[in-house]
Parts: C-alpha cells; structure tokens; sequence
C-alpha cells in the first residue's frame, strides 16, 4: 500500500509540477523583485558598520494570486496522498556561495559550518539533514552589495549555481534595500532552473554583527519559504491565515519577543516563537506539527528533485 501510494504522489508530481513551474512563470520574477526593493524597513538591527540602521527582516516577494491557489490546490491533493503522520528522513545537499568585497562578507569554513549546525538543529524534528557538498567563494563588489536586484541575482545564480534540481543553493552577500534575506518559493519556476535559490546577509550568521538577528535564523526562516512555509502572519486575522492549522492568527508580525502577545480573537497567543514570525532570533525556537506536515507533503510535489 505505502508503494502505491508513493507511486501515486509521484506520479502526481511530475503533472503538477509541470503546470505550476512552467518556463513561462519564470517571467514573474522581476515583477517580484520591484515589490522587494520597495517594501518597507521594519526592524532595527546592529548594523555591520557598528551603527545602527532600519533593516527589512524578510524579501521573500508575495506570489502572485494565481500561483498561490495553484500551490494550494496541490496541497489539498498531497494531504490525500500522504496522511499527516507519514514523515520521513531528508538529507539535503548544501551549496554555499559567499559572496565577498575583499574582507568583507568572506565568511570562514567555520562560521559556514555553523550555520549548517543551526539549520540541522532547526529541521532535525522535521528529519532533514544538511549536508555541505559545495563551497565557493567570489569576490565581487557589485554582486556583494546589490545581490538582491535583477541583474546581479541573475547573473550570480545562473554563474554559481550548483544542480537546483537536487541541491539547495544559499548565497551570502549584503543585500541591498536593507534586506536580511529571502527565498525564491518552489513551484513557480522549473525546479532546474538557477534562480532556486536562498539568499541572506552574511551577518546574520551566528555569532555575525547583526543583532539581534545574529543566530543564523534569518537562513532558518527563508529555507522555510523555500520549503514552502508561508509568515505565520500571513492574513492576518482573516482565513486562511498561513494556511497551518495550528498556527494561531496574528495580526502582523512579531519584534523583539514579545510574550502574551494576542493581535487576533481567534483562540490561541501569537506564535512569536515560530521560525516563520519576525520576533529576535533568541526568541525562535520551532516548527508547528502541522509546519512540518505542510513541508512534508509539499516538498515531493514543488520540489521533487531536492535530495533525491
């Protein structure tokens, strides 16, 4: 039965994923990008140069309404396929990419190595396993400093990345518009093609210069974009929310760590603890179940390819 049914999903898969990824969705992107660049600042973070300055916490862009009911109807048919409870072990192949001006953003083994251990830790209830299988470094001023606009980030992926069907590529750099990351979400372009990607400041690796966003949880939070996790303020107050069950509603994202807090009459405090809020990185702590069982189900589908 359970080979059935993981021949079923697959089979799925491949139809689904060639109607959500289809080379023509891969034209949305700029129009993402424009959003990003423009969005509000809305935390203060340490800033590498030891001042203080406003920051964005996440650039990971608002599908388009389209994409967004497509993923969702993909969701409803992987519940059916895989019941909730069905987890299975994941490793997942890291390429980093450090991205570098001189001394500047060029990031030690150790300090890569320590944000594998954060992501392990963060994804180890999950059963996923990060595994480094490439490190590279390149220097580049004008990738480092505006890594998140059009012409750079694609220029950047389409030199650097290495096999995104299979491979998780993250970027390090120091964005511009005053952003400490974002994710390109699965399932709206084809998964080979190298704008699959991670991309975070090179300071909000552990121990980095941007507090309080210095526990390497900026990468922990916009794998889970990658891995399909909406913010859990997704909505706000109004269904579906984050579309996670037991995610309560929050009016609006989170900062500092903020206990009690309650934005929504819904039952249930804020989840200022959950990876996908905006609360400081010491105040992050967790995945919800049904988190988990959204990556679990969806990831066979958006990103077949990832780790197998």
């Amino acid at each position: 039965m359970h080979r059935s049914r993981f021949a079923l999903t697959f089979a799925c898969s491949l139809t689904l994923v060639g109607t959500l990824a289809s080379p023509a969705a891969a034209r949305h992107l700029p129009e993402w990008f424009r959003q990003v660049e423009h969005g509000p600042t809305d935390v203060l973070v340490n800033d590498v140069d030891g001042g203080v300055r406003p920051m964005r916490r996440c650039g990971t862009p608002v599908l388009p309404e389209a994409d967004r009911q497509r993923i969702e109807e993909a969701a409803e048919l992987s519940r059916l396929l895989l019941p909730e409870g069905e987890e299975r072990k994941r490793t997942i192949p890291v390429a980093f990419h450090v991205i570098h001006k001189g001394a500047a953003g060029n990031l030690t083994d150790q300090e890569v190595m320590a944000q594998i251990d954060t992501l392990d830790r963060a994804y180890k209830k999950f059963g996923a396993d990060f595994q480094l299988v490439a490190l590279d470094r390149k220097g580049k001023g004008s990738w480092f400093k505006k890594c998140q606009k059009d012409g750079p980030f694609n220029k950047m992926t389409r030199k650097l990345a290495v096999d995104p069907t299979h491979v998780l590529n993250i970027y390090t750099c120091r964005p511009g518009d005053n952003l400490l990351g974002f994710a390109i979400p699965p399932g709206v372009i084809p998964e080979s093609h190298p704008w699959n990607a991670v991309v975070i400041h090179y300071g909000s690796l552990p121990n980095g210069p941007l507090f309080p966003y210095d526990e390497g949880d900026t990468l922990v939070h916009e794998v889970g974009h990658y891995f399909s996790l909406l913010h859990t303020f997704e909505n706000g107050c109004s269904a579906p929310g984050d579309e996670v069950a037991d995610t309560p509603f929050e009016a609006s994202p989170a900062f500092g760590c903020p206990i009690g807090r309650d934005t929504c009459s819904q039952s249930g405090v804020d989840p200022i603890h959950n990876f996908m809020d905006y609360s400081d990185d010491a105040c992050l702590d967790t995945f919800s179940k049904k988190q988990r069982a959204r990556m679990n189900q969806l990831l066979p589908i958006l990103r077949p390819g990832l780790g197998n």
